[in-house]
This record gives structure tokens, C-alpha cells and sequence, in this order.
């Protein structure tokens, strides 16, 4: 395991010096130098895309309502062939140097408020294209049955929305089925998600 900023840094890079294959990366948020800024744009009116876009396109999933960045499926292609990897808290999250604490996972520990439907599962936070997103399972302790390949339906009340999926799935949400916002990092950047919606959404909507 490694032990030290600077064997996180070596560990945790794209292309891993075989020196550190075979290690289990954590980090510490005191190993963090400078605070992690990030700015999310997101549609306040969902609107559909001709076509799903999977979570593997945008690096950021969308927002936990604590603030948390959502993540993106953690990258198989890069932990598989040198067998190193940066394990998850009992909430789903870990800690890295370019982002902070963020989720790959959603787990019973995550916060969340009540939805406005009696018995529906709680919102713990948005998706990058304006749609909400809730808890795996409802009240009653079940998951709904009729959710698409986005992990989302619509239902009286709360209009179309996503639940999250198996923790072991490495995927929050596996598509988006609206046009997507953007995520900025640090206080330079700009973004405006009307554009991206022109791109992405139905041109005559």
C-alpha cells in the first residue's frame, strides 16, 4: 500500500511504472496542496437527446447534494493490466489529487432527502443532464422494476428520473438520456450548457 504523497503520484498515473504495479493507492486528503474548485452547469429543464450518451463520455456523472463530485465508471482498461488500484470508502468514494473526494458507487451512507412522492427512494443528487437522482432502492426496501438501460423511469409526481445502480456495477448512472451540462474545474473556465444542448438535443426542441 502505498504510504506517501509521492507514492500516490507514482501509483496513480496513466501509464505506472512497473516499480508500482501490484499497490493499493491511498490517498490522504491532507496529501491535497490546494483546494479542489469544480463548477457545474446543468439544464434547470432536462432535455432529451436523440440518443442515450453512456457515463464513459463525461468524466463527471453529476453532483451529490453533498456536494461530492459523482463520477464516471472507474477506468478498467488502466486498473486491470497493472493490478493497481485506489479502493473505495464504505460510501462508495476515495480521494484523488485532481478532484477531491468523489463517488464511483452509491451506498446506504450517502445523503439524501425525502422525495416528494410518499414511499419513493430518496434524491441524493443530479445528474449532469438536469434529472434527479435517487437512492437504488424505494422505501419498502425494493428496486423499481421498470427502470431503462439509463437506470431511469418516470413516474407520477416526479416526472423522468434515475435511481443508482448496484454499488459493484461501476456505474452510477451508465447513460444520460438528456442533453448534458458541463463540470469546470478551477475559476477560469466557462461554460454555457445552451450550447451543448443545441449539440446534443432534438433540433427542433
Amino acid at each position: 500500500m502505498t504510504d506517501t504523497l509521492e507514492g500516490c503520484q507514482a501509483a496513480a498515473r496513466p501509464n505506472v511504472d512497473p516499480e508500482w504495479n501490484q499497490y493499493c493507492v491511498q490517498f490522504q486528503i491532507s496529501y491535497m496542496t490546494r483546494p479542489s474548485t469544480k463548477t457545474y452547469v446543468i439544464p434547470v429543464k432536462p432535455v432529451a437527446a436523440e440518443a442515450p450518451t453512456p457515463s464513459t463520455d463525461n468524466a463527471d456523472v453529476g453532483v451529490a447534494l453533498s456536494g461530492a463530485r459523482i463520477d464516471g465508471p472507474a477506468p478498467r482498461d488502466a486498473i486491470l493490466p497493472v493490478h493497481t488500484l485506489a479502493p473505495f470508502d464504505d460510501c462508495g468514494g476515495h480521494v484523488n489529487l485532481g478532484v477531491g473526494y468523489h463517488y464511483h458507487a452509491i451506498t446506504d451512507c450517502a445523503t439524501g432527502v425525502a422525495a416528494p412522492v410518499e414511499d419513493h427512494a430518496p434524491i441524493i443528487g443530479i445528474a449532469l443532464d438536469g434529472h434527479m437522482l435517487h437512492t437504488r432502492f424505494d422505501e419498502d426496501g425494493t428496486e423499481p422494476s421498470d427502470l431503462d438501460a439509463c437506470r431511469g423511469h418516470e413516474t407520477e409526481g416526479l416526472g423522468y428520473h434515475y435511481h443508482a445502480n448496484d454499488p459493484g456495477a461501476n456505474a452510477i448512472v451508465p447513460c444520460h438520456t438528456a442533453a448534458t451540462g458541463c463540470a469546470l474545474t478551477g475559476e477560469d473556465t466557462q461554460c454555457d450548457a445552451t450550447i451543448i444542448v443545441e449539440h446534443r438535443g432534438p433540433a427542433n426542441d
